[in-house]
């Protein structure tokens, strides 16, 4: 079996930030480690991002 070109192969769109995805689902499943904090702070933008969406009635699922 052949594997597609990457010309052949849609890419992804290339986004700006999790706001233009958020819209569109009810539930985030997301990581903990490198994504909410790095072990030492937590990362702020992701922090407030997550409490904008369950502001907004989205359930957010913190997962490692």
């Amino acid at each position: 079996m052949q594997r597609p070109s990457t010309a052949d192969t849609p890419h992804p769109p290339i986004i700006a930030g999790a706001g233009e995805l958020m819209g569109r689902y009810s539930t985030i499943l997301c990581d903990v480690w490198g994504v909410v904090h790095n072990g030492v702070r937590p990362y702020d933008s992701a922090c407030d991002a997550l409490l904008r969406f369950r502001q907004h009635g989205g359930t957010v699922v913190l997962i490692t």
